[in-house]
């Protein structure tokens, strides 16, 4: 009778690295083979077979088939929801029956100390049906668990941190961070954050600056919409209070293909907070004082009435005054603001739709300070080598806004649907309305009206598909969007000669793919825009403009009348590649490449 041997062979080919053994006989159907050696297969077998039959007929291999099984072995798992794969936390992990592990946020949970033998692993949360699954331990070393959510009640979590950074490289100022830098402006409130600057002008307005980014450069989004306004001027201060957002995020880098091509040195994210999903009622205020003779009131409201499912909406309003700022020996004089905000937003759910209105008005009134005239370099260089400005012992710092001061207000209108778990997967449309007016007053004999008065109204539109995520095996899915988004501007200008009336049209295509693994991301995306701009523009001007070489002859239409119409089409292009690998929880390496690109602004390009 031929000797049956207790050993068998085993060959085991995970992570692109072969392992062969000889393994105590548990089961043939345990072991099999990720990719076929025929020679390596053979040898091991006739290799363990006969170590095997030596040790049973030398009594080093008792009469039991059974021989101790190793417990030294790993088992990496991930859970998801059936349908959408968003990564489920605090899911409770069994195996064999026993809780054993707790799903983390990104869904990942890791079971050690296996022993070589079938186990069955079971996940189970409160809104989900448990999902069981027979698991071979030492044949298979990850496991994704798919679970389906109960039928009584659906809860969607919106913008789930999957816990894998994203590619590019951000900072969020949120929660008591935040909340400290109420009744400061909004540069203020984003100096907080490391790695921002500011830019100050002589009348205490600031621009914030990233990377040594500003201006047309650094892209400003209010409730994920471009802030549309006159940014290209040193005293011409983001037209935002920093209370319409409960987290402000700054996005380092070239970001064009997210944002749009105005991201060159990066975008900051002003996020407004979220409606009430929940029958309630929340109330908060803030009260303020300044050591610079000042008071500030910021308060929001919301409620979601419990007669109306579905409905919800929140109110806020901000004012602040400010007197003049004072150097250690002499008034700022006319340095002194008054800023107030009033918005509000209402929201519908039903079913996997969500339909949202809101609306936010800007006013500020803000003087400028004549500490320093200078017509000439010589006046320039005279008013640095004086200790004090001339004339400072007339100055005040007192409320009274007088000329020089700017004049503005900024209305923003947005309306907006989402609609989840579509047969393509989410959808949202977007529409906004805003309008920008900036009034600039100097000091003149006759005082009648503004001397630069700018008026610019836009249109945005957007459509964006988060396609359903692709499974591609355990712990590999591929998510991504894309999205068409359109612009239209009128702008007008009344004042002293300086930017043209001009009207502009334009659009985009982009497309972001990430192929998502355990632990690690790879991310690539591209987009186009396209932007036609048309000006009319007085005689003179243009004929300098010519001169200067910020116009070319051959696009404007010359004509024999005073106005000429010079139009320009702009093809920009961005894209970004990059990749991240997460060693453990708190470490991780990730590169990114990205180019970007934008046109001209129009004091580029008219000015």
């Amino acid at each position: 009778m031929q000797q049956q041997s207790p050993w068998l062979w085993a060959i085991d080919e995970y992570g692109g690295r072969a392992e062969a053994m000889c393994v105590p006989q548990l089961g043939e159907e345990m072991y099999t083979f990720r990719r076929r050696r025929s020679a390596l297969r053979y040898y091991v077998k006739a290799v363990c077979t006969i170590v095997g039959v030596l040790l049973a007929q030398s009594g080093a291999v008792g009469a039991q088939p059974q021989a101790e099984q190793p417990c030294n072995t790993k088992l990496d798992g991930h859970v998801v929801d059936v349908s959408t794969h968003e990564p489920i936390g605090g899911a409770t992990i069994l195996v064999d029956g026993k809780p054993v592990a707790l799903s983390e946020g990104d869904g990942r949970f890791v079971l050690s100390n296996l022993c070589w033998r079938e186990v069955e692993v079971t996940a189970n949360r409160a809104d989900y049906e448990a999902k069981s699954q027979l698991v071979a331990v030492g044949q298979s070393r990850s496991l994704e668990l798919l679970l389906r959510p109960r039928l009584s009640e659906t809860i969607v979590i919106r913008g789930l941190d999957t816990g894998i950074p994203r590619m590019s490289s951000a900072t969020v100022l949120d929660g008591e961070a935040l909340e400290a830098t109420r009744g400061a402006s909004f540069s203020d409130a984003l100096a907080r954050i490391p790695g921002v600057a500011q830019l100050r002008s002589a009348s205490g307005t600031a621009k914030p600056i990233v990377r040594g980014q500003l201006g047309r450069r650094l892209l400003l989004l209010v409730d994920s919409i471009a802030h549309r306004s006159q940014e290209w001027g040193l005293d011409h201060a983001p037209e935002v209070d920093p209370f319409v957002a409960d987290k402000l995020t700054v996005v380092r880098g070239a970001s064009g293909v997210r944002y749009g091509p105005g991201a060159i040195g990066g975008a900051v994210v002003a996020s407004p907070p979220k409606l009430l999903t929940s029958p309630g009622l929340t109330t908060e205020t803030h009260l303020m004082g300044y050591v610079a003779r000042g008071a500030g009131f910021a308060s929001r409201v919301q409620v979601a009435p419990k007669s109306l499912p579905g409905f919800a909406y929140q109110v806020q309003g901000t004012a602040k005054r400010l007197a003049a700022a004072s150097a250690p020996d002499y008034a700022l004089h006319n340095t002194g603001s008054f800023e107030s905000n009033l918005g509000g937003t209402m929201g519908y759910r039903v079913g996997d739709a969500e339909y949202t209105l809101s609306y936010r008005h800007y006013q500020a009134t803000l003087g400028v300070c004549a500490c320093l005239s200078i017509e000439t370099s010589d006046d320039f260089a005279a008013g640095l080598a004086r200790r004090r400005p001339v004339g400072s012992e007339h100055f005040e710092a007192n409320l009274a806004i007088e000329r020089a001061k700017q004049s503005i207000s900024h209305e923003q209108a947005v309306a907006r649907g989402r609609w989840s778990r579509t047969a393509w997967g989410n959808v949202s449309a977007t529409y906004a309305f805003q309008f920008d007016n900036r009034s600039e007053f100097a000091v003149v004999r006759d005082a009648q009206g503004p001397q630069f008065d700018f008026r610019l109204t836009s249109h945005d539109a957007d459509v964006v598909l988060e396609h359903k995520p692709l499974h591609l095996s355990n712990h590999w899915h591929l998510r991504g969007s894309v999205g068409a988004v359109g612009l239209a501007q009128i702008h007008s200008y009344q004042g002293l000669p300086l930017i043209p009336d001009y009207q502009a049209a334009g659009g985009g295509l982009f497309a972001i793919e990430r192929f998502i693994g355990h632990d690690m991301e790879f991310e690539a995306g591209v987009r186009l825009d396209v932007l036609h701009r048309n000006a009319s523009i007085v005689r003179s001007d243009f004929l300098r403009l010519i001169r200067s070489g910020q116009l070319d002859a051959d696009a404007c239409d010359g004509g024999d009348g005073d106005q000429v119409d010079c139009a320009s089409t702009f093809t920009t292009f961005s894209a970004s590649v990059g990749g991240l690998y997460q060693f453990s929880k708190p470490w991780s390496v990730k590169l990114e490449l990205a180019t970007a690109a934008r046109p001209p602004n129009p004091d580029e390009q008219y000015l």
